[in-house]
């Protein structure tokens, strides 16, 4: 390098269209006949405005269907201001702080597969359902978990059986920690463990929740 020090953004926390949780829309009916009801057009082409971001990371809840969209629009030629961009998985720990699941992120490297990342690690993840039974983490399952709910409770109705299931789904940190471990070979060097700040800075130094905090930190890349 010819250069100093060269600083570059980056924006690891995007969310797509995929997220079961999600803003994007369109702004009028015009807008909508423009993009042909297609709103991951729309994404894209708003993605695409961003001129001063080096790295994203594609975002969704427990799964990476928004990043392997991505991927299909990024082979076609689109997105090429970013120098990389990479998949991270939002997931909700079996912690409640202030009547909230806490947020947990995994940054997994683009050196790894989507089909990788799925068959090695989403796939053994495990939540539980609404008569406490071990589920393996998959949309069918999640979809299955929102109808258990949505049969036993009528706030929920409304919503779709995914939507419902994704809000009552949650994980082990230590069960994400042994899954990675487990297979050390494939993952060991190709992710990050992220913690949210927002919610970890909930739980109180010096009080019960001492130990899970700490526990929180030490076990995180970054915050």
């Amino acid at each position: 390098m010819a250069k100093g020090s060269i600083w570059r953004k980056w924006d690891l926390h995007i969310h797509t269209p995929e997220s079961f949780s999600h803003q994007f829309k369109f702004e009028n009916e015009e807008d909508r006949k423009r993009y042909n009801d297609n709103i991951w057009d729309k994404y894209i082409d708003e993605l695409e405005k961003v001129d001063d971001v080096s790295v994203i990371g594609i975002t969704d809840y427990f799964f990476i269907d928004g990043y392997k969209k991505v991927l299909e629009y990024r082979k076609k030629g689109r997105l090429p201001k970013f120098n990389l961009i990479l998949p991270n998985i939002e997931l909700r720990l079996d912690i409640f702080v202030d009547g909230e699941r806490l947020d947990y992120h995994i940054l997994f490297s683009d050196k790894l597969s989507p089909e990788t990342i799925e068959n090695d690690f989403i796939r053994n993840l495990e939540t539980s359902n609404y008569y406490q039974e071990s589920r393996s983490i998959s949309r069918e399952n999640i979809e299955k978990i929102g109808k258990e709910f949505k049969q036993h409770e009528q706030a929920f109705q409304g919503k779709s059986d995914f939507i419902i299931g994704c809000i009552q789904t949650s994980v082990s940190l230590e069960k994400v920690k042994d899954i990675l471990e487990k297979n050390k070979r494939i993952f060991d060097g190709n992710y990050m463990l992220v913690i949210a700040g927002e919610g970890w800075g909930k739980l109180r130094w010096g009080s019960e929740e001492h130990n899970p905090r700490r526990k929180l930190l030490v076990s995180s890349h970054a915050m």
